[in-house]
């Protein structure tokens, strides 16, 4: 499969920032992993479901990932749907200021931080989150245990159900504007040699 990298690598060489080449790859160029699957309507239906449920326009759902370049990045090996996950972008500010103030909220200001989730890997879930936050987006899975998590990982669960042999999983990140999502995925721009 064609991957994104080489354009990346030629990008990266010719002195453009990291941050336009996240907007120039993951904004605008198709997402391999549907190119692969042969089914862009697919990565329609995905989009379609994430901004209906979630009340945001579908043009704030991106794909990231090994799914959108072709190929990880980290691990330096193609996308394969039977081991790989889709990890999807929702850049929407109104929901990420709703998801602070519920996160805020439950935690009554951070004081109480019994509902956050104890997470494998992780020691301090709380700090991760906030920040995060601080850096503009929200890992849905490390939000306080609450509705609008649950609605959420339900959301997720349901489409990893769905499309399961595709993709191992389906999850997602909240973020606030398209500049923060830049700065988070420029992150692993700067990795590409």
């Amino acid at each position: 499969m064609h991957t994104w990298t080489h354009s990346i690598r030629h990008h990266l060489k010719q002195g453009e920032s990291p941050e336009k080449i996240v907007s120039r790859v993951y904004e605008t160029y198709p997402a391999r992993a549907f190119e692969k699957l042969h089914g862009y309507d697919i990565e329609f239906e995905i989009k379609r479901r994430i901004a209906d449920e979630l009340n945001v326009a579908i043009t704030s759902v991106l794909i990231c990932g090994s799914a959108q370049i072709g190929e990880s990045i980290h691990a330096g090996k193609p996308f394969d749907a039977a081991r790989s996950d889709l990890d999807i972008a929702v850049v929407d500010k109104n929901l990420f200021i709703y998801l602070g103030l519920v996160a805020q909220t439950k935690t009554k200001d951070f004081q109480d931080l019994t509902s956050f989730p104890k997470l494998t890997g992780i020691d301090d879930v709380p700090s991760l989150y906030k920040n995060n936050y601080c850096r503009g987006f929200i890992h849905t899975f490390t939000l306080p245990s609450c509705e609008e998590k649950r609605k959420i990982s339900d959301l997720f669960s349901s489409l990893t159900k769905q499309y399961v042999g595709k993709f191992t999983s389906i999850s997602g990140s909240v973020y606030s504007t398209l500049q923060s999502f830049e700065r988070k995925q420029a992150e692993t721009v700067r990795l590409v040699k």
